[in-house]
């Protein structure tokens, strides 16, 4: 196993390029540059050669798990060289990682799997008995009905995240019981690894103040939904309000400029509702730490329970006991 000095960030981009050969140069330069650090990069090489064979980076995360902060690590960009699969170098690879985490003090796992397949293959035991702990579900806009009455919001289209923006979701963004909170580092390569896929960001304000932005592009209609004949839909990505009223002003836009139908994806519960597809996946790296966070969000819980077969962490394995907040 190596480790991760300066040198093998040519090597664990050239892996990213081949395994993900649709991803834009322009998008590498952006990832390499402000995600990967040679702390955060993790690799492995042969067993007869220093080349590196599989690479991947850990990328710190702040969770805000039923109203409070719980560290988490997210795994990306998990690559194993082509003429190296096959050999179990991805349960290697999820398996340091995972000691990695537990050993910086992170106490999730968190990865988004790129197909049902890796989905599939993150369940098993090896590679760290992942479960799905979140779904999306995309609905229509701008059904028939009348305008808000608030009020037409002054929408424009930009082109970076400003400091405005950036104080408008510092401010209200991340809020959720369970959700991510970007710093300003992930959330502006978010917004513009989104912009190089060709999305657009547009900011409403009402008396000059921000009340919410969004970023769509156009997409395939998604499953579920009849599409005209060669006909792309607008699909909204993300989207921050502190208005709903915001939400109609948006796709009226949308339809206006683009003259399509306009979808919007966002997150349900874990359980997911009908129509709904499988999205994030956790797994948890430190049990006790894990169980200690719940007791502050739940100090009244009771319960007994066993985890057995960790093999990536086996000091999680043990027989646990709930009771009067300890």
């Amino acid at each position: 196993m190596s480790s991760t000095p300066d040198n093998t960030l040519l090597r664990s981009r050239e892996l990213w390029a081949q395994a993900f050969p649709e991803d834009q140069p322009e998008f590498l330069d952006l990832y390499f540059s402000r995600c990967y650090t040679p702390e955060r990069n993790l690799t492995l090489t042969g067993d007869d050669s220093d080349e590196i064979v599989a690479a991947g980076q850990i990328l710190p995360f702040a969770f805000n798990f039923g109203g409070r902060r719980l560290p988490a690590g997210y795994v990306s960009g998990l690559v194993v060289a082509p003429e190296s699969r096959g050999k179990g170098l991805g349960s290697r690879w999820m398996a340091e990682a995972h000691r990695r985490m537990h050993a910086e003090g992170q106490v999730l796992s968190l990865l988004i799997p790129g197909s049902d397949e890796l989905r599939n293959w993150y369940t098993r035991p090896a590679c760290g008995a992942y479960d799905t702990v979140s779904h999306r579900f995309t609905i229509p806009l701008l059904e028939e009905g009348e305008p808000p009455r608030a009020g037409m919001p002054d929408i424009t289209e930009e082109h970076e995240l400003s400091d405005e923006l950036w104080r408008f979701y510092n401010t209200f963004g991340g809020r959720h019981p369970y959700e991510v909170r970007h710093d300003r580092n992930s959330l502006e390569v978010g917004v513009r690894s989104a912009l190089i896929d060709g999305a657009q960001l547009f900011v409403a304000r009402r008396r000059r103040k921000i009340v919410g932005f969004c970023l769509a592009m156009a997409e395939p209609y998604p499953a579920g939904f009849e599409a005209p004949e060669g006909e792309a839909c607008t699909r909204i990505r993300f989207m921050l309000t502190t208005d709903p009223h915001i939400v109609f002003y948006f796709a009226r836009r949308l339809t206006d400029l683009h003259g399509r139908k306009v979808f919007m994806t966002g997150g349900c519960p874990v359980r997911g509702f009908d129509g709904s597809v499988p999205y994030a996946m956790a797994r948890v790296i430190n049990v006790p730490a894990f169980l200690d966070h719940v007791l502050t969000v739940l100090p009244g819980l009771q319960m007994e329970f066993g985890v057995e077969g960790d093999e990536h962490i086996p000091a999680n394995n043990g027989y646990y006991r709930l009771f009067g907040g300890r």
